[in-house]
């Protein structure tokens, strides 16, 4: 009896293996070309974009001290020869069982501007906000961003070194999503304000796979 319990649980590990491999077989590549929105490889969730084609820059996975491999990508749009923007997407490729580290991010009232739409209980968050950013693609820097950096070099592109970004943290115990809207905007902070309200359900509802 418990040979078989054994058995059953080996098969069905194998199995889950053999599901991860294959979402991870289907994360978008450097140079793949996207519009509408994002599809992660866990099927469930999706990145809603601006209007535009936006250009895989850089693309893969870590683990990040989980079990479960994280997707990471950064996408960027052009316009008249120049970045016309940034998008950072993190989020799991397999659904996880125990929930996730809560991101410190929906607790930091350092931003220019911080919305909280959900408390974090039982490893859930919802939130997104509004900083300024720094690019330093220098050093040991993940693979994603390495290959962003070489696009840039084998293309000719300046990216940019600073601007406003918008970021969405939303967790649930079984997937989370990291989303960072980066040099979108030429206007002040109640511009971008107005902006991240309205795409805030958008958002959600994307990583709700809804």
């Amino acid at each position: 009896m418990i040979r078989s319990v054994l058995m059953v649980a080996a098969v069905m590990l194998l199995a889950a293996c053999q599901t991860t491999n294959d979402k991870l077989k289907t994360i978008t590549k450097q140079g793949d070309v996207v519009s509408g929105s994002y599809v992660a490889a866990n099927g469930r969730t999706s990145v809603p974009l601006p209007s535009g084609e936006w250009i895989v820059a850089g693309s893969g996975y870590g683990r990040a001290g989980y079990d479960n491999p994280i997707e990471r990508a950064i996408l960027l749009r052009m316009g008249n020869g120049l970045v016309d923007g940034l998008i950072e997407i993190r989020t799991p490729v397999a659904m996880s069982r125990s929930g996730f580290i809560l991101s410190d991010y929906c607790e930091d009232n350092n931003q220019a501007f911080l919305h909280r739409g959900g408390r974090a209980e039982g490893g859930s968050q919802d939130c997104w906000g509004i900083h300024q950013f720094n690019a330093s693609l220098t050093g040991d820097l993940p693979d994603y961003l390495a290959q962003l950096n070489q696009y840039a070099w084998e293309n000719g592109i300046d990216l940019p070194k600073s601007g406003k970004s918008v970021a969405f943290r939303f967790a649930d115990r079984s997937y989370f999503l990291d989303v960072d809207y980066m040099d979108l905007w030429s206007g002040e902070v109640e511009e971008v304000k107005s902006w991240g309200r309205e795409w805030y359900p958008k958002v959600k509802a994307g990583f709700e796979g809804s």
